[in-house]
C-alpha cells in the first residue's frame, strides 16, 4: 500500500494516471494499468494507492469505496479491445453525466486527437431542450429524438454554407434523399404532414410568401411518374415533348356549380391541344350520369351541347341560344321549339306563306342549313344569313317544319 499526501488532483491522458500532489517537493505519481476512481466525500488531501491499482480515500483501509456511492470507473483493455469509461456504484441504474465549463463544447476525436469527428457544443446559454439518442431491440431502428422541458420541440439539421444534406442506406453506401440550397436566400420550403386514420399525408409548399407554388422536376429527359398500390401500378406519366417545350398542359379547379378546366398554356399566342389514343383505339368519353353530354363554350358567348343517348346509339347537338320568329309566321299560336343549331317552327293560327326565324346569336358566316316541312312540303326556297332564315311554302294554317343549321 503506497499513501499519498496533499493531493491536488489527477490528470489522465495516453492511457496513464498521474497523480498531482499540492507539494511541489513531492513526486508525482504516475499508474500504468487498469485504474479505479473511488467515490469522493469533502476535500481529500491524503489518497491510497492499493497493488492491484485502485485509487481510494484515506482510511477505505485500500478497498474501493460503495455502498450508496455511484462513481466512474475507467478500466484498460488488452489487445484488440477498447478500454472503457464505466458508471459504477450502489444504484441499480447509474447514469453518467459529463459537462464542460462555461460554454466550452465537447469534442470526440479520432487517431490521437488528430481528427474532430463529434461536438457538443452549448446552444442560447440557457438551453432546456436537446437531443437523445435511443438504442432499439431486434428489428427495430435506433432513434434520435429531440426532448426537453418544452410540450413541443422540433428538430433542426443544418448544412455548412450551400453544402447538403444526404439521408443514406445500406451503411451509406446508398443516397436515398438530398436537401439542397436554393437560391442562397430561402424563405419558402416544402413541408411533410402526417394524418389520422383514413387521412392522407401532405407534402406542400410553405414559407414566408403568401402565395407558393411548388416544383417537381426530374434530371435530363427522364419522365415523371405517379403510381398507386406501392408502386405496382402506374397510374399517370408527364413526359418531356419536344426537348424545348414552352407550352403545357394546366389544370384547374372551381367553384360550386362550374366544372374543372383543362387548358393549354405557355409563352405562344395560340397554342392547340392534342389527345392521341395508342393504335387504333378511339377516344372514349365516359357518361358522369344517365344523360351524358359534352358542353363546348363559346368565346365570347353561348353553349353548344352534344348528348348521347343511354345506349350510345344517338345523339343530339344544342345551343343556350333560342331563336325567335320576326316574320310573317310569327302571330298568334306561333312557337319555337330548339336553337340556333336545330329546332322545329310551328306557325301562327293563321294561313300564312312564310317565315322569318331570327337567330339569337348571329353566325359569323352564313350557316349550311336544311330544312323540311312535317305537315306539307315546302314550295318555295328556303334563304340562310348570318343572322335569318326564312321559309317560304303554301298557304297553310299553323305551318309546321324543321331545321338544322351547322356553322359559326
Amino acid at each position: 500500500m503506497k499513501t499519498i499526501l496533499g493531493l491536488a488532483g489527477f490528470c489522465l491522458a495516453g492511457g496513464l494516471l498521474t497523480l498531482v500532489t499540492a507539494d511541489a517537493q513531492l513526486p508525482q505519481v504516475t499508474v500504468v494499468g487498469p485504474i479505479t476512481v473511488g467515490h469522493c466525500v469533502g476535500f481529500l488531501s491524503t489518497l491510497q494507492l492499493t497493488d492491484n491499482g485502485q485509487v481510494c480515500p484515506s482510511g477505505a483501509s485500500g478497498s474501493l469505496v460503495t455502498g450508496g456511492f455511484n462513481q466512474i470507473q475507467i478500466a484498460g483493455a488488452g489487445t484488440g479491445v477498447s478500454p472503457a469509461v464505466i458508471s459504477q456504484g450502489g444504484d441499480a441504474n447509474v447514469s453518467m453525466n459529463l459537462t464542460t465549463k462555461g460554454s466550452g463544447s465537447f469534442a470526440f476525436q479520432s487517431n490521437s486527437f488528430a481528427n474532430t469527428e463529434f461536438v457538443v457544443a452549448p446552444g442560447s446559454g440557457n438551453d432546456v431542450n436537446h437531443f437523445q439518442v435511443n438504442g432499439a431491440a431486434t428489428g427495430s431502428p435506433p432513434s434520435f429524438v429531440s426532448i426537453g422541458s418544452d410540450t413541443n420541440i422540433g428538430v433542426t439539421i443544418a448544412a455548412k454554407g450551400n453544402g447538403t444534406t444526404g439521408f443514406f442506406s445500406n451503411g451509406g453506401n446508398n443516397t436515398e434523399f438530398v436537401v439542397a440550397q436554393g437560391s442562397g436566400n430561402d424563405v419558402n420550403h416544402f413541408k411533410a404532414v402526417g394524418t389520422g386514420t383514413g387521412g392522407f399525408p401532405g407534402l406542400l409548399a410553405d414559407g414566408t410568401d403568401t402565395n407558393i407554388g411548388m416544383n417537381l422536376a426530374t434530371k435530363g429527359s427522364g419522365p415523371t411518374s405517379f403510381q398507386s398500390n406501392t408502386f405496382a401500378n402506374t397510374e399517370f406519366v408527364v413526359a418531356q415533348g419536344s426537348g424545348n417545350d414552352v407550352n403545357h398542359l394546366q389544370v384547374a379547379g372551381s367553384a360550386t356549380g362550374v366544372g374543372p378546366v383543362l387548358s393549354a398554356v405557355g409563352s405562344d399566342a395560340n397554342i392547340p391541344m392534342g389527345f392521341t389514343a395508342k393504335g387504333t383505339s378511339p377516344f372514349i368519353f365516359l357518361p358522369g350520369s344517365s344523360s351524358p353530354a359534352v358542353n363546348w363554350n363559346g368565346l365570347t358567348s353561348g353553349t353548344a351541347t352534344i348528348g348521347v343517348g343511354n345506349t350510345g346509339g344517338h345523339f343530339s347537338v344544342t345551343s343556350n341560344s333560342t331563336p325567335s320568329l320576326t316574320a310573317g309566321c310569327n302571330g298568334a299560336g306561333s312557337s319555337v321549339t330548339g336553337s340556333d343549331l336545330n329546332g322545329t317552327v310551328t306557325g301562327q293560327t293563321a294561313a300564312a306563306t312564310t317565315c322569318t326565324l331570327t337567330f339569337a346569336t348571329a353566325y359569323g358566316t352564313t350557316p349550311n342549313c336544311v330544312v323540311s316541312g312535317q305537315n306539307s312540303p315546302l314550295t318555295g326556297a328556303f334563304t340562310p344569313s348570318t343572322a335569318t332564315l326564312v321559309v317560304n311554302f303554301a298557304s297553310t294554317a299553323n305551318y309546321k317544319w324543321s331545321y338544322v343549321c351547322f356553322g359559326t
